[in-house]
């Protein structure tokens, strides 16, 4: 009994071993089954991590990127912006300019009013004859002087006066040593339409050069002359200036009288050469030895149009550097006389000579 107790308990042992047995192999057929499994999820585990730090990478890249397009795109507002303000500044400053321009245009027909009524104020003062009661023209004491003692006259000889720009033909109708007394007895209004007109404003040179340029200035036709004092100019200026000028003018109207002129040249004040930039027209130029300097013939064929025309011209040994550049700033045009080298006071004589041959004056 106990050895066939003992023989079934042995044999259920030997059963239950056989089923462990079977569920051991079973289990580690199924783990040697999963294992390359196992393996492969991994393999896939490493390689979602390792996509998984790219792809945080990447978005870490993103997203400094995305700042700084973001920032991009601030400074894109920034420079539109920048670009709009820079654009209304250049209107502001084009709109400032033709502000300027207009104030200067301004500034300039002020100057020209101002120069006119000088130019006025000077061509009264220097008018010379006024109508009697009579009718008849009155003549200076220094006329009736040359006619009487100079020209020696006597009864119906006749002689011409010259008033705002009519010639009066007058005869003698008594004669003696002091005084004279004449009729008129035609008088012709002188037609001038069209003629250019010419200021010549010319650096102060010594005197007789000086009383030679004003006498042949005057015989070949220009209209105004202003003197002007430059660093180069020799002749100083002191207390003899109103002395001068009417002695000057006296030069003007014995030129203007020996070439039959029917008004006298308007001889200004003395001015100094940075005052001259006051006159504004539209045709204005200085003489220059500067090779680059436009010819003359050229530059005046280019301004047939114009009724008035600016000339400066320097003293003995020309405008300085200095000078040359602030003329030519102020907008006048640099123009040369040719090859040779003239003197002070032949240049206005040769231009006002070609400026008539040019516009037939």
């Amino acid at each position: 009994t106990e050895y066939n107790k003992a023989k079934l308990e042995l044999t259920n042992l030997e059963a239950s071993f056989a089923n462990n047995q079977k569920d051991i192999n079973e289990k580690t057929e199924f783990i040697q089954t999963t294992e390359p499994e196992i393996g492969a999820i991994e393999k896939s585990l490493d390689k979602l991590e390792e996509e998984h730090i790219s792809i945080s990478e990447k978005i870490t890249d993103l997203q400094t990127e995305i700042s700084e397009i973001e920032k991009l795109m601030n400074d894109a507002d920034l420079k539109d912006l920048k670009e709009k303000t820079a654009g209304v500044e250049a209107e502001i400053k084009r709109y400032e300019k033709n502000m300027a321009d207009a104030e200067h245009e301004i500034e300039g027909m002020h100057q020209r009013i101002d120069f006119i009524k000088s130019t006025i104020a000077t061509q009264e003062g220097t008018i010379e004859n006024t109508l009697s009661s009579n009718k008849n023209l009155e003549l200076e004491i220094d006329d009736k002087k040359h006619i009487i003692n100079v020209m020696r006259m006597n009864v119906n000889d006749t002689f011409e006066i010259v008033y705002n720009k009519t010639i009066y033909l007058c005869v003698i109708s008594s004669i003696n040593k002091k005084d004279l007394k004449y009729e008129i007895i035609e008088q012709k209004k002188c037609n001038e339409e069209n003629k250019v007109k010419v200021i010549l404003a010319c650096s102060i040179i010594k005197e007789q050069k000086m009383d030679y340029l004003l006498q042949k200035a005057c015989e070949l036709g220009v209209d105004e002359i202003i003197p002007i004092i430059s660093e180069r100019t020799v002749i100083k200026i002191d207390n003899k200036k109103d002395n001068k000028i009417q002695r000057w003018k006296k030069i003007l109207k014995e030129a203007a009288e020996q070439s039959k002129r029917i008004d006298i040249p308007i001889l200004h004040d003395f001015i100094n050469i940075k005052d001259i930039k006051k006159y504004n027209f539209d045709f204005k130029f200085f003489c220059n030895t500067n090779e680059k300097s436009k010819n003359i013939k050229k530059v005046l064929q280019d301004n047939k149009k114009s009724d008035t025309m600016f000339i400066v011209v320097g003293p003995e040994g020309g405008f300085s550097f200095k000078e040359e550049k602030f003329l030519i700033d102020n907008n006048f045009e640099s123009v040369s006389l040719g090859n040779n080298i003239l003197r002070a006071e032949t240049v206005p004589l040769y231009l006002l000579s070609v400026i008539n041959y040019e516009y037939g004056r």
